[in-house]
């Protein structure tokens, strides 16, 4: 899980046997990542079977959005991490909600996270 929100993905280690609680920070290196943070319609606000597709020239990736467990009865956010080498850029991200909508990224930064929203079936269309 990325905990400091730099887009390298870090550990958070701790023993319960009493020993130290330890963070290990991702470290930059040379290849790039991608990180998609996924917000579904009202009701299904994890968007839980999302699935994702990382399209790149050479390459494409797919995701599943499933609920992770990150400790005691709990879940990460709804995030995806998918390193993309040395690109430096990617095409598209297609995202299949499971509602069915499909929602489309044409070429998304690799700065930061890329935050995609379902649409609401509900709202009429403009």
């Amino acid at each position: 899980m990325d905990l400091d929100g730099d887009g390298w993905l870090d550990l958070f280690k701790r023993d319960f046997l009493g020993g130290p609680t330890q963070l290990y920070r991702g470290r930059p290196g040379c290849n790039r990542a991608l990180s998609i943070h996924l917000r579904g319609a009202s009701g299904r606000r994890q968007a839980i079977g999302a699935k994702v597709e990382v399209h790149a020239e050479d390459r494409s990736w797919t995701r599943w959005n499933l609920p992770t467990n990150t400790g005691l009865s709990t879940t990460g956010p709804p995030r995806i991490h998918i390193g993309v080498g040395r690109r430096e850029s990617i095409a598209r991200v297609v995202v299949t909600w499971p509602s069915g909508e499909v929602t489309r990224v044409e070429s998304p930064s690799l700065d930061g996270p890329l935050v995609i929203e379902e649409p609401d079936a509900s709202d009429p269309m403009p």
